[in-house]
């Protein structure tokens, strides 16, 4: 992976530096375009000696002994070269010349342009120019014939100075590679801007590039200069230097990555892999002092020695903390027993057996949220004659509303028993829970008693649910009774008490908020009018029936919902005294 990655960077270094090099050569080769298109005279002066050069190549490129021909030739090309001469000599003066100073102009210019692209080839690496006469021709080639007229050409293959083709180029001829270029690149005989292209010379393994330069002449391209420039000796020295300078820099990675692995594997591997045998020695025998001492060898003064010294604190937090879990085990499994017992306590507190006699049937339920509750029912024979009925729900849930639920339950007992009437009796009760009451706690009670024999009921409510009441053969209604305060938050409060008849058949249900206030998962409440609706499905059942039809109803409309309050109900119907 690593020597992809520094081949991937070699390439890019040498494909970026090979294209910026191009770059730069191609923005001055344009900037000097305007130069050589300088170079030519008037556009009819042009056109003219170009086709008296083609007219007869050999005259104009012999080597010739005639004195004045050679003198006169002299003198124009110093015109030419140093004077305005060249741009504005006229057509016409032109002419009217002898054939012999017409010879010594053209020879002049040839000279000349020849001269001048002789020495632009040794600079910038161009290698080969070319100018060649596209008047009348089909692209560059003569619709005629498939040969190309060349106008000068400056190559390799005429190194020698002064010797140069001028005629018509022939396949075979360099010159033809680079119309073949220019024509396959999509060159239009219109073009006036530079066009470059690259291309490979045939046959050898050459990077060149084609800088092909239109001369408008008469409001019109009438011939094309051809530049060649061959980078690849520039490329060839980039890759070269590139190679000597990834080489080396090959080698030092890799020994920097090997001693740099070698570092690693002493000074994190292997303090890495004695940290986890340790870890793995804790885990199988869980003997904390050998790993401890393991794990503190490891004297590495960098991250993995923090490593090993954080798993060792580490291991002598868990052992400390499996020491207290288990102290905390012992402690919870010590409170569930005593829950336990309280639990099995608070129900031995309460009836358990519930009286089925002629005058009357009576069942009662408590259900706790937690272990213990803070609910209670009770009922008890006054007299004779006379039934208690209590139902009472203390503030908070848990233990200290089951303690505080067990001495308000004895209260109200005995100052029932007293024969006190349940105004009264809540009065002494609230008066004494009132105080030593340091926790703020209150209960709420409902106390009545039933005249077995007449069948009327005196009831005083100290903040209690509504009773419901059930007329023979009707249906179960709310008895919006009169309300006391709770029993525990203001010492001097004082019940009242009313009285109701219950008729052969009748019934009352009392019970706590727990029936009315359980809650769904939608957070929606079973309500009152959800619980006469239940009781009223079978009025004439018996309590216990009633109950149980209440808690299955509570039940469903919870559903996974959790019970947050004690659930208690209680329940007589009254038979009316029979014959002796």
């Amino acid at each position: 992976m690593l020597l992809v990655t520094l081949a991937l960077i070699g390439s890019i270094v040498i494909v970026g530096t090979r294209n910026m090099y191009i770059e730069s050569n191609i923005r001055k080769i344009s900037n000097e375009a305007g130069e050589y298109r300088d170079l030519f005279m008037d556009p009819d002066i042009t056109l003219w000696v170009f086709d008296e050069w083609l007219k007869d190549p050999e005259a104009v490129t012999a080597v010739t002994d005639d004195e004045e021909l050679l003198t006169m030739q002299s003198d124009y090309e110093f015109e030419l070269m140093y004077s305005e001469f060249a741009r504005t000599i006229d057509l016409t003066a032109v002419e009217a010349w002898s054939e012999k100073e017409k010879l010594a102009f053209l020879r002049a210019v040839y000279v000349n342009l020849t001269a001048f692209f002789d020495e632009k080839r040794g600079q910038d690496a161009m290698e080969s120019v070319y100018c060649y006469d596209i008047r009348d021709y089909d692209g560059l080639r003569r619709k005629d014939s498939g040969d190309i007229r060349v106008l000068f050409e400056c190559s390799p293959d005429t190194d020698e100075t002064g010797i140069h083709k001028l005629g018509t180029a022939v396949p075979g001829d360099s010159s033809y590679t680079v119309i073949d270029t220019m024509i396959l690149g999509g060159y239009d005989d219109g073009d006036s801007d530079i066009l470059f292209r690259e291309y490979e010379d045939p046959g050898k393994n050459i990077l060149k590039f084609v800088a092909v330069i239109p001369v408008p002449a008469g409001g019109q391209v009438r011939y094309v200069l051809c530049c060649e420039y061959n980078w690849s000796s520039f490329e060839e020295i980039l890759n070269v230097n590139l190679k000597n300078m990834i080489v080396p820099g090959i080698i030092g990675l890799l020994a920097t990555n090997l001693l740099l692995a070698v570092f690693i594997y002493f000074k994190a591997v292997r303090p890495t892999v004695r940290v986890t045998a340790g870890v793995r020695r804790y885990i199988e025998d869980k003997n904390s002092a050998y790993t401890v001492k393991k794990l503190t060898a490891i004297s590495e003064r960098n991250e993995i020695g923090r490593l090993a010294d954080s798993v060792s604190d580490l291991i002598i937090e868990i052992e400390r903390y499996n020491k207290e879990n288990l102290r905390l085990t012992a402690e919870r499994e010590r409170v569930a027993a005593e829950l336990d017992l309280a639990a099995r306590i608070q129900n031995d507190v309460l009836p358990a057996e519930f009286p089925d006699m002629p005058e009357f049937s009576l069942f009662a339920s408590m259900d706790p949220a937690k272990e213990v509750g803070g609910d209670f029912y009770d009922f008890f024979f006054v007299d004779s004659t006379h039934l208690g009925l209590v139902i009472a729900d203390v503030s908070g849930k848990g233990v200290p509303a089951a303690l505080f639920m067990m001495m308000s339950k004895m209260l109200v007992k005995n100052y029932a028993m007293m024969g006190l009437p349940p105004a009264e009796v809540l009065n002494r009760t609230n008066a004494v829970v009132c105080e030593n009451n340091r926790n703020k706690m209150f209960v709420t009670v409902w106390f009545a008693v039933l005249d077995i024999v007449t069948g009327h009921v005196t009831a005083a409510n100290g903040g209690h649910e509504y009773p419901m009441i059930r007329k023979p053969d009707g249906k179960f209604e709310m008895l919006k009774d009169k309300h006391g305060f709770v029993l525990g938050a203001m010492k001097k409060k004082k019940y009242t008490e009313y009285g109701f008849d219950l008729e052969p058949g009748g019934a009352v249900f009392v019970y706590t908020d727990g029936a009315a206030e359980a809650t769904d998962s939608g957070n929606e409440l079973f309500g009152t009018e959800r619980m006469l609706e239940v009781l009223n499905r079978e009025p004439d059942a018996l309590p216990e029936k009633l109950l149980g039809n209440m808690t299955s109803a509570v039940g469903e409309f919870v559903g996974t919902a959790p019970q947050f309050d004690d659930l208690t109900m209680l329940c007589l119907k009254y038979n009316g005294k029979t014959e002796e």
